[in-house]
């Protein structure tokens, strides 16, 4: 078997265990309505958010129809609205982290921020005040319309790091982060890439990087979007949200290419335009996930399907424009084969 991890490589299928531990682009989620109670978030603190709201007059984070989207990491027209005194979102790892990377990517367009900033994003175990890392958005405070990420382990009193990175307001900015567990109360490593060439892989040097304070969190079971504050935080937007435990597997366009040589599925697109897919199985598969991806990432299609260990036809929504995509099976053991289609 033979490994490659470059984008070219999505001109082939593939088979891999997939190692992420969730990703939400909230496409399936209703525009207008409130975060918490939609898929897997909740206001809830005992499960995953920051509890009831506040302030006075607040009101629920919101779902609103947005366009964002990132080169070869994943696109979206569906976004949490990024807003001062509105309850916090959480939304709980399963299985918690105790050991090794824990990769977290998102795509971030914000309207404003604020000099001397608080934390709107928080990585915590068990309550909000056990906090893993933190991640601010701080305006530099030079009237030249831009912000910078800066991130900060644990408790409040540890010292933040910056990023030398300046970001445009109204911009959709890549933002990932890497915490790695060590063995000591005091050895873990906190670190930000920015807009990175997501299908290069991991750069070898990261925007910012932390190790400072003791390590607060013993594992870490969720993640929340601090936004029950009304002081310096900041206004935008924020989706393509993703938890994983390797760089690849944070992205919604598959990019990780394991090349084996007895492929289990082929998948024939000849009839695509009439709205069927036919799929070529040596085995049973149940219960699988069927994605369709333009090449730029949008989700198209999504569907669950089983197969035979035979030629099946699988109905799906009729593919009308001349362009490639990708059809994408992931099993409920993780497994997933990626292939490329062409449509003319």
């Amino acid at each position: 078997m033979k490994t490659k991890l470059l984008y070219s490589c999505l001109l082939s299928s593939t088979f891999l265990f997939a190692q992420n531990i969730f990703k939400d682009d909230l496409l399936t989620y209703t525009p207008g309505q409130v975060l918490s109670g939609q898929g897997s978030w909740t206001n809830n603190s005992t499960t995953g958010g920051l509890g009831s709201c506040a302030g006075i007059g607040c009101t629920n984070a919101t779902v609103d129809n947005r366009v964002m989207s990132y080169l070869n990491y994943g696109s979206t027209t569906k976004a949490l609205t990024i807003l001062p005194n509105k309850d916090g979102i959480g939304r709980e790892l399963i299985p918690s982290i105790t050991n090794g990377d824990l990769y977290i990517g998102m795509v971030l367009n914000l309207t404003n921020a604020f000099i001397n900033a608080n934390d709107f994003f928080r990585v915590v175990n068990g309550a909000i005040s056990s906090v893993g890392f933190r991640m601010y958005a701080e305006d530099t405070g030079e009237s030249n319309g831009k912000y910078k990420i800066g991130i900060k382990k644990a408790a409040l009193g540890n010292s933040t790091e910056f990023a030398t990175d300046l970001l445009n307001y109204n911009s959709d900015n890549l933002i990932i982060l890497k915490y790695t567990f060590g063995p000591n109360v005091s050895d873990d490593i906190l670190s930000v890439y920015i807009n990175p060439v997501y299908a290069n892989g991991e750069p070898m040097t990261s925007s910012a990087t932390t190790n400072v304070g003791e390590d607060q969190a013993n594992d870490i079971d969720r993640v929340a979007f601090r936004l029950n504050q009304n002081v310096a935080m900041p206004t935008g937007a924020v989706s393509l949200i993703s938890v994983a435990r390797t760089w690849f597997d944070l992205g919604f366009i598959p990019l990780a290419i394991n090349e084996y040589d007895n492929k289990p599925l082929t998948i024939i697109s000849t009839q695509a335009k009439n709205g069927i897919l036919a799929i070529d199985s040596n085995r049973a598969i149940n219960n699988a996930t069927l994605n369709i991806y333009t090449i730029t990432g949008q989700l198209l299609e999504k569907q669950m399907i089983s197969l035979e260990p035979t030629s099946n036809e699988i109905i799906i929504n009729p593919i009308a424009t001349s362009s490639i995509y990708l059809i994408e099976v992931i099993e409920i053991t993780g497994k997933k084969q990626v292939q490329k289609i062409i449509i003319n």
